[in-house]
């Protein structure tokens, strides 16, 4: 399922943001908004959306968080 977003595993949020963003949307395919702010309501992270979904995709990928 992540296959087609194995390439975002480098990128940063700003990166993220961008890349998405010209595409015409405002969130990741993998990884909604909603999902996000229901993270949020549980304290689950202090994260702004696109620093989240950069967390999100190293951690499906297995890679340990400097947080």
């Amino acid at each position: 399922m992540i296959t087609p977003y194995l390439n975002d595993a480098g990128l940063g949020a700003e990166q993220l943001e961008e890349k998405y963003c010209q595409a015409g949307k405002s969130e990741h395919p993998l990884f909604n908004k909603t999902t996000w702010a229901f993270s949020i309501g549980e304290d689950d992270t202090v994260l702004d959306y696109w620093a989240w979904v950069a967390f999100r995709i190293g951690r499906a990928l297995g890679k340990r968080s400097p947080h």
